[in-house]
């Protein structure tokens, strides 16, 4: 099986394309997403909480509570939120999660993937949270 990205950034970025412009400027209850998203409550609290930690989100609890971005969308690249959830080697490991890669052992999509990785990495590190948003 092909994955990219772990479950957790899957449930991010679904979240994240589910963020209007005015939740931007008012916050946005974790609740209110999830449901429009249609990813797991407790899971995504969990990732959202991560980004809070990297300095991306910021909590506010209370009423009119909830996450506001501390770095605008547009200041930060989906590469950042990807790796705040899956760590700065996310995409260093075998893409067809084989236990063939390892040293100068690789399996036989490795060649392929590492070109593809370079390109993938290039268009993550270029586009933003604010792209990925409904506008």
């Amino acid at each position: 099986m092909l994955r990219l990205y772990s479950k957790g950034c899957e449930y991010l970025i679904r979240c994240l394309s589910e963020i209007s412009g005015s939740d931007c400027g008012n916050g946005f209850s974790i609740e209110a997403i999830c449901k429009r998203a249609g990813t797991p409550k407790w899971f995504s609290r969990k990732i959202f909480q991560a980004l809070a930690k990297k300095g991306v989100l910021v909590t506010k609890r209370g009423p009119g509570g909830g996450y506001h971005f501390r770095i605008h969308p547009s200041k930060v690249s989906i590469l950042k939120v990807i790796q705040a959830i899956d760590g700065k080697n996310a995409f260093s490991k075998c893409i067809m999660r084989s236990s063939k890669c390892r040293g100068n052992d690789y399996c036989s999509l490795h060649p392929i993937w590492d070109g593809l990785k370079t390109s993938l990495i290039n268009q993550l590190s270029t586009n933003t949270i604010d792209q990925l948003m409904k506008k």
